[in-house]
């Protein structure tokens, strides 16, 4: 939009700024794509598996202060030592001939609740198997989601509870313990209890619950038996051994935070996976608020939190082994004030393990139960999270009271242009007058020639005398920008609109429109696209529905006034293309609020141009008249 008021639309002047703007715009619009296009494909794709390597890097880099073998750092008394759960194999051939002694060979507790299945590995107590029972890879393929790996496979992923000693003489469990219990199956009706007695004496309990969705509760009691005084500090961890996986329709973690997550005082704290290897960056902080730790990706979180509320912990982030095979990621929180245990005298620590789905009632429900601080904000929701999170709150109260996603977007985008239609017909009514007092400015050149002070004074005062506002034309458009985006974030992260349908060949809303023009929307089985060099099929692939965005677009442009301007015309009429290709690989679901939106707009300025004849033709008569009296009585 031109800054020279006097000039706008008007003039020649005015004319050639406007197409330089448009022209600049396109090519940013152009530039931005193609950048982001090329950040996530080359610079910053999707963590991808290591290949095989011919050995490992002996331990990384250390936590901050003293550390012990498996990275955890020293507080004041309490020293994790003892509890390396790092894997010993490094290389797809010794993963698969494992010995006797594997983890994968350990005696297992089973899991079934109605939101989780899996088992618990009873040599070190791992919580290592965890499958979600409700949700799929793909709509496709009904392959169940996997999320908490066992020990010894690729990509192990697991928590683990246990604790550290003021009295480094007293035994305490570790990763080769091999617990008892009298349990064979965890329900969320059927609680469970693992027990180890060393040989001074001192019991070690995990009481064990889970409940009907992601939630698991751990009770550690220690009875001490022994003839000795101590202090007990509980620690809780979740690790990983290499990237955890993320979703096959995610092309990069740059639009959302993939990495170490934690509510540590009053902030959220997000950290990049790969960023914690270094020494300087590992995070160890002190907290005595409602804290938890944990890891996320786009759908999916692990992480564990102290029971009790406001207590204080110190909580770790790091890496380890940055060039192994399966680097080892973990976070971890040990509880600050430690539990003395007389002689003859039973102490317990409770804490939770969340694995499972980021669905917000879900996370809100256990942020209010548990007091989680901030729980619902391990959905990265942007930074227009003021617009987004809303935005999410109302197309999903729609879509449960309507009972389908895609009929949700489309009464969405209703409420959007109702709202916005007292400024869109502000608007309108002030680019008309603009158009219709057009003669008039134009005479203003005519009559001042290049005293373009003198002309801006002139134009502005009949701004002024009509009631013109030379702005009201970009402001639909700029509010329109941070709810396309936001909406944008809603398909993109929130896990409630993932593999939701909308009708015909659209099975989910998140991905690209699975059909291209390139094989005929499907009917014929070849597609050229996928033997082009490089991402071409990315770029060209034009499915049915961003073509339908392009006509919609079209005819959109058309219900507004033309540009006066040859060139301007020209750029214009190639945005809808533009914006065909730009979005041929956002999710389905915005590129079908969009061509709804568009459709929605072109009716409403029809109809407000049939609004502002009367209103046209009455400007019109009074500006001939003020004419003929300025003749009759020229100053």
């Amino acid at each position: 939009m031109s800054n020279n008021f006097d000039n706008y639309d008007n003039t020649n002047n005015s004319n050639k700024q406007d197409t330089r703007n448009i022209v600049i715009f396109v090519i940013i619009a152009v530039i931005l794509f193609l950048g982001y296009f090329a950040y996530t494909t080359y610079i910053n794709p999707p963590p991808a598996d290591k290949k095989p390597v011919a050995s490992q890097s002996k331990t990384g880099a250390n936590n901050k202060g003293t550390t012990n073998t498996n990275g955890t750092s020293d507080i004041a008394t309490p020293d994790l030592s003892g509890t390396d759960n790092t894997l010993q194999s490094s290389t797809n051939q010794a993963l698969a001939k494992h010995k006797a002694n594997t983890p994968l060979d350990t005696p297992r507790l089973k899991i079934e609740s109605s939101g989780v299945s899996g088992s618990i590995a009873l040599k070190g107590a791992f919580i290592d198997d965890v499958t979600l029972k409700n949700y799929y890879k793909t709509v496709a393929h009904k392959t169940k989601i996997i999320l908490l790996k066992k020990r010894g496979l690729q990509n192990a992923y697991y928590s683990n509870f246990g604790w550290v000693l003021s009295d480094k003489s007293i035994i305490v469990p570790n990763k080769n313990t091999l617990w008892s219990t009298n349990d064979s199956l965890l329900t969320e009706t059927k609680p469970v209890t693992l027990f180890w007695k060393n040989p001074q004496g001192v019991t070690f309990f995990q009481d064990i619950s889970i409940d009907k969705d992601f939630m698991f509760t751990i009770k550690q009691r220690v009875k001490n038996e022994s003839n000795k005084n101590f202090t007990v500090y509980p620690y809780a961890k979740v690790v990983s051994h290499g990237t955890p996986e993320i979703e096959a329709n995610v092309r990069s973690s740059y639009i959302m935070h993939i990495g170490f997550i934690g509510s540590l005082g009053k902030s959220v704290q997000r950290e990049k996976f790969l960023k914690l290897f270094d020494k300087d960056d590992q995070i160890t902080k002190d907290s005595s608020e409602e804290s938890w730790v944990g890891m996320t990706t786009k759908s999916w979180l692990v992480a564990v939190a102290p029971a009790q509320q406001k207590t204080e912990i110190t909580a770790h982030m790091f890496g380890l082994n940055k060039d192994a095979l399966f680097p080892t990621l973990e976070t971890n929180y040990i509880s600050k004030l430690g539990i003395i245990a007389n002689a003859g005298q039973e102490v317990s620590y409770s804490s939770h393990l969340f694995a499972g789905a980021k669905e917000i009632k879900i996370l809100n429900k256990y942020r209010d139960t548990y007091h989680l601080d901030k729980f619902d904000y391990s959905v990265d929701w942007g930074w227009f999270s003021f617009i987004t999170k809303p935005l999410f709150l109302l197309l999903n109260f729609l879509a449960t009271s309507i009972g389908h996603v895609g009929i949700a977007i489309l009464v969405l985008t209703l409420i959007v242009k109702s709202c916005l239609f007292p400024l869109a017909y502000k608007s309108s009514i002030s680019m008309n007058k603009m158009k219709i007092h057009q003669p008039e400015l134009k005479a203003l050149k005519e009559k001042y020639g290049d005293d373009k002070t003198r002309i801006q004074k002139e134009t502005m005062a009949i701004y002024k005398r009509h009631k013109i506002n030379p702005a009201s034309g970009c402001l639909p458009m700029i509010i329109q920008v941070p709810i396309f985006f936001s909406l944008y974030k809603v398909f993109y992260v929130t896990i409630e609109m993932r593999q939701q349908p909308f009708f015909g060949w659209i099975h989910d809303l998140t991905s690209q429109d699975p059909t291209t023009l390139w094989n005929l929307f499907g009917l014929i089985p070849y597609n050229i696209t996928e033997h082009l060099p490089f991402q071409m099929p990315q770029m060209l692939h034009l499915g049915a529905w961003p073509i339908l965005l392009g006509i919609s677009m079209w005819f959109q442009q058309r219900a507004n006034p033309q540009p006066t301007d040859p060139t301007q015309a020209k750029i214009m009429k190639w945005l809808p293309v533009i914006f065909t290709l730009m979005l041929s690989t956002f999710p389905v679901g915005l590129v079908i609020y969009w061509t709804w939106n568009n459709s929605l707009t072109a009716i409403q300025q029809f109809t407000i141009q049939k609004l502002n004849l009367g209103q046209e033709k009455k400007i019109k008569d009074k500006t001939k008249a003020e004419k003929k009296e300025a003749k009759k009585h020229p100053k």
